[in-house]
C-alpha cells in the first residue's frame, strides 16, 4: 500500500507524458505530407484509441480503494480496458495491409467485449470487490496469453510490411515493437510500474518515423526503390552481386496512344512482376520513367535462369493482356578485379539497350 501510493504521482507523470506524445504524434500525423489521407486516418484512430485505453487505465488507478458507491464505474473502466487493451494489439497489426481500417479494430473488439462479458459475472478474469479494489482472477492468464499473441502479432505484420518495402534492416525494425509487451511484463512482475500505453506511444511515434524513412526511398507508382536508394545501393555493391537493368520497349508510344493513366498501370504492373522475380534474389529499383534496375546480392544465384523466369512472367501476363509492352533486359555481375562499379553501371546499360534495339523482350 505505501509503495503503491508512493508511485501514485509517478504514475500521474507517466500518463501525462503519454498524453504529451500522442498529442505530438496526432500533429505530426495531421500536419504531416509523408502519409495520404488513408494511412492519417488509420494512424489517428490508432492514436485515438491508445489515448483512451491509457485514460481507462489511468481512471482504474485512481479508482481503487474509492468510495464503495464508485464499484460499477470502475468496473466499466476495467472492462474497456482489458477488453479493447489486445484486440488493439491485433487491430494494428491487422491494420497494416488492410484497406478496411474500422473493420480491423470492430472485429477484434467485438469478439473481446463478448469474451470479457462471458467471463465478467464469474470474476474468471477479473473483479472489484465491495471494496471497490481492483483483482486478478483465475483465468488472468488468458488475458496475459492474449496481450503477449497479439505483441508478437503486431511484430509479426511490421516485419512483412519492412520487408515488403524492401527495408534492409527489416528484423531491426521489428524489435521496438516488443517495447509494449516488455513494458507490460515489467507491470506484472512489479505492479507499481505502469508503462505499458507509454510503450505503446512510443512504438506509434517509431512506427511513424520508420514508414516516414521508408516511403521517402520508394517510388509511390511502383512501390519499388527509388533512385536514390539505388545509388547509394550501387556504391554499396560487393563483389559477386549482378546489376540488372530494365527498359520498357516504345513506353512514349504507349503513353501518347492510351494516356498517362494506362502508362502508370502497366509501369506498376511491370513492376509487381519484377519484384515477383526478384524479390528473393536482391533489391528492386525503379530508376528513371520507364527504366528499372535490380541488384542482386543473394550468392550463388544463376541470374540467366532468373531473367528467362521474369520473362516467363511476361509472356504469362502477355497471353491476357495483349497490351503489356516487351522489356530489354541487360545485366552485368561486379567481379571486383580491376572493375569499377562505373565500369558494372556502363555495361549493363549498354548490354540493355543493344537488346532493346531488338524490339522484343529480349536477355543478354
Amino acid at each position: 500500500m505505501t509503495l503503491f501510493m508512493t508511485a501514485e504521482p509517478i504514475y500521474a507523470f507517466t500518463y501525462l507524458f503519454t498524453l504529451i506524445l500522442l498529442i505530438m504524434y496526432m500533429i505530426f500525423i495531421v500536419t504531416g505530407r509523408i502519409f495520404d489521407d488513408r494511412e492519417k486516418r488509420i494512424a489517428l484512430l490508432c492514436a485515438g484509441m491508445v489515448g483512451i485505453l491509457s485514460t481507462a487505465e489511468f481512471i482504474g488507478v485512481y479508482l481503487d480503494y474509492a468510495e464503495v458507491g464508485l464499484q460499477t464505474l470502475h468496473t466499466a473502466v476495467k472492462f474497456v480496458e482489458l477488453s479493447l487493451t489486445p484486440a488493439l494489439l491485433f487491430a494494428m497489426g491487422m491494420i497494416m495491409q488492410s484497406q478496411h481500417p474500422v473493420r480491423c479494430l470492430a472485429v477484434p473488439a467485438a469478439l473481446s467485449f463478448v469474451f470479457e462479458a462471458v467471463m465478467l459475472p464469474f470474476r474468471l478474469i477479473f473483479y472489484v470487490d465491495d471494496a471497490s479494489i481492483y483483482h486478478h482472477g483465475p483465468f488472468y492468464w488468458v488475458y496475459l496469453v492474449l496481450i503477449t499473441i497479439g505483441a508478437l502479432f503486431l511484430c509479426f505484420k511490421f516485419f512483412i510490411l519492412a520487408r515488403k518495402l524492401q527495408s534492409k534492416h527489416s528484423i531491426y525494425c521489428t524489435l521496438p515493437m516488443l517495447l509494449p509487451l516488455i513494458c507490460f511484463v515489467a507491470h506484472i512482475i512489479i505492479p507499481e510500474i505502469r508503462m505499458s500505453w507509454l510503450g505503446v506511444s512510443i512504438v506509434l511515434i517509431f512506427m511513424y518515423s520508420a514508414h516516414c524513412s521508408v516511403k521517402m526511398c520508394v517510388d509511390h507508382i511502383t512501390k519499388l526503390l527509388d533512385r536514390s536508394s539505388f545509388d547509394a545501393d550501387l556504391k554499396a555493391m560487393k563483389k559477386g552481386n549482378t546489376l540488372v537493368f530494365f527498359d520498357i520497349n516504345k513506353f512514349k508510344q504507349l503513353n501518347d496512344d492510351h494516356g498517362h493513366v494506362v502508362g502508370d498501370k502497366y509501369l506498376s504492373t511491370i513492376a509487381g512482376l519484377i519484384r515477383e522475380a526478384y524479390e528473393n534474389v536482391g533489391r528492386c529499383y525503379r530508376i528513371g520513367g520507364d527504366e528499372f534496375a535490380v541488384i542482386i546480392n543473394k550468392k550463388n544465384v544463376d541470374v540467366k535462369s532468373v531473367n528467362n523466369g521474369f520473362l516467363s512472367l511476361l509472356d504469362k501476363t502477355r497471353k491476357t493482356d495483349p497490351l503489356l509492352p516487351w522489356i530489354a533486359i541487360g545485366s552485368c555481375p561486379y567481379t571486383g578485379d580491376g572493375q569499377s562499379k562505373t565500369d558494372v553501371f556502363n555495361t549493363a546499360d549498354m548490354r540493355m539497350y543493344s537488346n532493346k534495339a531488338e524490339g522484343s523482350s529480349v536477355v543478354d
